[in-house]
């Protein structure tokens, strides 16, 4: 819902996404969840890519963690089970930590996304494939196809 007058402002509070307008009245842009400072309706595009490239860089980033805990998860019950040693001391897995969170995160920063692309195809796929199905698919439009 878009608005900029007064008469606009239980509309705005009610919607899903409100965006008012800057020169628009004070009351709608308290209640507005976006306000365009330009006043321009033509940098909503930009608005919506810049929300979907977050959204994709935060299921990114959760996919990471999903996949290191279960990691963790399967050598600890290995380990259980087997009755051995853990093989990892407490500085070996802020390294491994380090490598496996820290250096793909920010090569997934440099890196965003575009519809079609190979990481995005990778990434659909792997959250299409692990991804338990009583979670809904993902919201983002350039992660889900």
């Amino acid at each position: 819902m878009t608005g900029d007058g007064v008469n606009d402002a239980l509309a705005l509070k009610d919607a899903d996404l409100g965006i008012a307008m800057a020169s628009g009245a004070p009351a709608t842009r308290a209640v507005a969840d976006i306000v365009l400072l330009d006043s321009d309706f033509t940098s909503l595009p930009r608005l919506v890519d810049e929300g979907r490239r977050v959204l994709a860089n935060i299921e990114r980033v959760a996919l990471l963690f999903l996949v290191k805990a279960v990691y963790a998860a399967l050598l600890a019950v290995l380990v259980g089970v087997t009755a051995r040693p853990y093989p990892f001391l407490p500085c070996q897995l802020t390294w491994t930590a380090a490598l496996t969170i820290g250096i793909p995160g920010l090569v997934w920063r440099a890196n965003t996304p575009t519809v079609g692309s190979v990481l995005v195809t990778w990434y659909a796929f792997l959250a299409d494939r692990f991804r338990p199905p009583s979670l809904p698919r993902p919201v983002c439009g350039c992660v889900s196809q």
